[in-house]
């Protein structure tokens, strides 16, 4: 729906002074609560695997005891509920649901008739999808998917029905209600179909996503008003054209031609004598030229010299296309091929904006203001039809005996008469009389006519009509000036504190407990600048695997690795290689402190990988290779005489468990040479 036809709601009573939601009526039992809440309730966020589609997501706390699973919420996890499980949304619950934002109450959900924050468009056939098929495999994806979870490519760029969020309610939460009821007044996001996917395995993590559109429409009084000042700011450069008419006028002086060219036409003997009694001069529709360009300049909207931004000076509406200003500024190649965490609503963007609205009203394009205007004045100024007429009187030769008045009129259009049109004007006449050949009268006139078109009216006329486009821009700045003066600072206060916009966001840390990834085509903060704003996020796909690359056995999966994104974070398809430093491989890091078992292991490792060696010749961790000093508590290397380490061996002597346990794995040294060199190892 066009934001002109939309009701204008700031001054609208929506609420306020309730905490937290408002839920209709009660919460329906949970009969009514979507399939996929089974999953959520048995599934274990902490355990190794997780995936987690959700369509809308938002803060706990304004859910008010509402089931996430009425928001397009499935999770899984191995070994509690692996999936796989598809969910949608609950439209009936949402459309109860009240959150509040600042200091308004607001309905999550509106048909665009009513208060309400999105309309939901092609997103309320949106699905989530997550399954966790291993404890080092997890999928997940939401918004508009297949049943098997991949991103519907087709469906989304062939969508119809775009999704709204409304921001019009919260203008009020930013203080400047002045501002924006002169300035600007209403604003509202358009948005396409869209989905994210992410996978992760224990080697690998990647993501995609995918929007149709992005648009923003605004409204302004101040654009809407340009409309009724325009007519006569162009009015106001027709006044070479006027002139052509007037006194001295290269019209009204080919009019005296035309009478002294009668008069000197001979008497047709016996029979009549022409006498030319005066002439004038009309240009039909030259004094609403203004009004008739006006209107037609209204028709369509002007835009910038790209197409991104548009301006319908008839409504007041402002619609960027933000998928082509983010190209334009770099952000990416096109929508669905953009950086990890890319802003929709920078400092970068809103400039953009700017000088899109003030290329569509100062440029000199075909489709700006400047080049509309231009264009359809002089195909206007063109096509004015001109009217000369010359009163002639027929007398009787010899004794002036009246026999007949009439006119002869001369009719073309200015460009004709400008000899840049043809054919040239006409020469027509009223006057009949009996035996009289008009020809005699009419072929000198259209000899004059033909004549001055090409040699002096002709020119005359073509440089009044191109005098006029040069007086254009300036009469439309005067216009124009003062609206971008008013508007431009606006726009840069008001979009930023209004709403922060996100496309394939990644944030640092992944939306499941541990080191989860997480992916969303859209996020989205309202009110950034009022209290930190409320998120309200679209297309959410989050997993975690286990990164001990399937060595549970050993470890347990009590770590989570390989989830991290590394590389440019581009949004489709990038690889996100290598587990974190730390993961359950052995790999060092600060979240695995290494234990005294771990540097034991790796040393005997080598120790039973050289037959030559016959006994150690360095301390194991920093400790004596003497048992005899570990139980006397002569533990070198810490400064302190214990009886238990610091890296929690007892009596640093090597645990038995593991040292068969490594003999038995090693391969190419015999068993009774591994008891050997272990008794070594053990000799004072």
């Amino acid at each position: 729906m066009e934001l002109q036809e939309r009701v204008l709601r700031r001054r609208r009573a929506v609420g306020g002074g309730i905490a937290g939601v408002t839920v209709g009526a009660v919460i329906l039992a949970s009969a009514l609560v979507p399939t996929a809440a089974n999953a959520l309730d048995t599934a274990n966020p902490n355990d190794p695997a997780v995936a987690q589609g959700q369509i809308i997501q938002l803060p706990a706390t304004l859910l008010g005891g509402l089931d996430i699973a009425a928001l397009g919420h499935t999770l899984t996890s191995n070994p509690a509920a692996p999936g796989s499980e598809l969910g949608g949304l609950d439209v009936g619950l949402l459309e109860a649901l009240a959150i509040d934002v600042g200091t308004l109450n607001v309905p999550l959900l509106t048909d665009g008739t009513g208060p309400g924050l999105l309309r939901l468009g092609d997103l309320g056939a949106a699905q989530s999808f997550s399954s966790s098929p291993t404890q080092t495999q997890s999928i997940a994806s939401s918004g508009t998917i297949t049943t098997g979870g991949a991103i519907d490519t087709g469906a989304i760029d062939g969508g119809v029905n775009p999704g709204t969020l409304e921001l019009t309610d919260l203008f009020d939460q930013l203080a400047v209600a002045g501002l924006t009821d002169a300035v600007l007044d209403q604003a509202s996001v358009g948005i396409g179909a869209l989905a994210s996917r992410a996978e992760s395995n224990a080697a690998a993590a990647t993501s995609q996503y995918r929007i149709a559109d992005l648009n923003l429409d605004l409204h302004s009084n101040l654009v809407a008003g340009l409309s009724g000042t325009l007519a006569s700011a162009i009015q106001g450069t027709v006044t070479p054209v006027s002139g052509l008419a007037g006194p001295g006028g290269a019209l009204t002086a080919l009019v005296t031609t035309l009478v002294s060219t009668i008069n000197a036409i001979p008497d047709v003997p016996l029979l009549a004598a022409f006498t030319a009694t005066g002439g004038t001069v009309g240009i039909a529709g030259l004094d609403t030229v203004g009004q008739t360009v006006t209107t037609q300049v209204l028709q369509t909207p002007i835009e910038n010299s790209t197409g991104s931004v548009l301006v319908d000076l008839g409504t007041g509406t402002v619609s960027v296309d933000l998928a082509k200003i983010l190209v334009e500024t770099g952000a990416g190649a096109d929508l669905n091929t953009l950086p990890a965490n890319t802003p929709v609503l920078s400092a970068t963007t809103i400039s953009a904006i700017q000088q899109g609205i003030t290329s569509a009203l100062t440029g000199t394009h075909p489709n700006s203001l400047n080049g509309k205007v231009s264009t359809i004045l002089k195909s206007t100024l063109d096509a004015l039809q001109v009217t000369l007429t010359v009163g002639v009187d027929l007398t009787v030769p010899l004794t002036g005996t009246p026999l007949v008045s009439g006119d002869v009129t001369v009719r073309g259009s200015l460009a004709q008469f400008a000899g840049t049109a043809t054919p040239v004007p006409t020469v027509t006449t009223d006057i009949t009389l009996a035996g009289l050949n008009i020809g005699v009268l009419l072929n000198p006139v259209v000899s004059a006519v033909t004549n001055a078109v090409a040699t002096t009216t002709g020119p005359l006329v073509n440089t009044a009509l191109n005098s006029v486009i040069p007086l254009v821009q300036p009469a439309l700045a005067a216009l124009t000036g003062p609206v971008l003066t008013t508007l431009d600072p606006v726009l840069q206060g008001v979009l930023s504190d209004l709403v922060d916009i996100t496309i394939n966001e990644q944030p640092a840390t992944g939306d499941i407990p541990g080191d989860s990834f997480t992916v969303r085509a859209l996020a989205v903060d309202l009110l950034p600048a009022v209290g930190g704003g409320v998120s309200l996020d679209l297309g959410s796909s989050t997993v975690k695997v286990c990164g001990c690359g399937g060595r549970g056995d050993r470890c347990g999966c009590h770590c989570a690795g390989g989830n991290r994104p590394r590389g440019d974070g581009l949004g489709v398809g990038r690889e996100h290689r290598g587990h974190r430093a730390g993961d359950c491989t052995g790999r060092r890091s600060g979240r695995h402190r290494r234990s005294h078992h771990d540097g034991w292991r790796r040393r005997v490792h080598a120790l039973l990988s050289d037959p030559r060696r016959r006994r150690p010749r360095r301390r194991l961790h920093g400790h004596s290779d003497s048992r005899r000093r570990h139980r006397h508590g002569h533990h070198r290397g810490h400064g302190r005489s214990s009886g238990r380490c610091r890296t929690g061996c007892a009596g640093g002597h090597e645990p038995r468990h593991l040292r068969n346990q490594l003999a038995r794995e090693h391969s190419g040294v015999g068993a009774a040479d591994g008891a050997r060199r272990r008794r070594e190892h053990r000799r004072p």
